[in-house]
């Protein structure tokens, strides 16, 4: 199955493509999250992929909308995807429990702040 590509953008000259993440690409990641780990709970959720055709790796990433502080978030890179817990892990050593998926173009503010991010990062070419 082909990745979906929601935004291209550029890191240091190399072209990068950000997409929601495939199974293969989950199953890479695939582990046990316990519940009671979770610092806070991600709403209208995606698994984003950010992919380095150049072969330098893919990052996932999980977007939405964080309950306890009431705004727009992506996590630290996923080093843990639990979707029978529907909880994940990242690098930074957080673990967030996931409630709704959202829909696959991405709600206008969530794909706002994946942008935002993307340049904060140092990401070119990141679409306004």
């Amino acid at each position: 199955m082909e990745p979906s590509v929601l935004i291209q953008v550029a890191f240091r000259g190399r072209a990068v493509t950000v997409g929601h993440a495939t199974d293969a690409e989950l199953a890479l990641l695939a582990g046990a999250v316990a519940i009671a780990e979770a610092r806070d709970e991600l709403d209208s959720w995606s698994l984003i992929a950010i992919r380095d055709p150049a072969g330098r790796g893919t990052k996932i990433h999980a977007l939405g909308w964080r309950g306890g502080l009431l705004n727009a978030w992506i996590t630290s890179p996923l080093v843990i995807v639990d979707l029978i817990a529907n909880t994940v892990s990242t690098t930074s050593g957080h673990a967030y429990s996931l409630d709704r998926r959202d829909a696959r173009e991405l709600h206008p503010a969530l794909r706002g702040h994946l942008a935002y991010a993307l340049r904060t990062w140092g990401f070119d070419d990141v679409p306004r």
